[in-house]
């Protein structure tokens, strides 16, 4: 990774981004001798698995759904 403070990295933009777009490497923006930004290739993200999968699915509630348990005072007492 190429180190760069600002003021050369304003100079020289155009063919740092040129540099970083064609793979070759990212650039570290420092000021005063601190990293301050990085630049990096972008990559368009791998499509993964719907983060969601039950969203816009039919949701079934058992009618005896709020009925105590059997036995569930019995256990919560031991």
């Amino acid at each position: 990774m190429r180190n760069l403070n600002v003021s050369q990295a304003r100079k020289e933009l155009p063919s740092l981004i040129d540099e970083v777009a064609s793979g070759k490497r990212g650039v570290l923006v420092t000021r005063r001798g601190k990293p301050v930004a990085r630049i990096v290739p972008f990559r368009k993200k791998d499509k993964q698995a719907n983060a969601y999968p039950l969203r816009g699915k039919p949701i079934g509630i058992s009618k005896d759904f709020d009925e105590p348990l059997p036995g569930l005072w019995d256990a919560l007492r031991t």
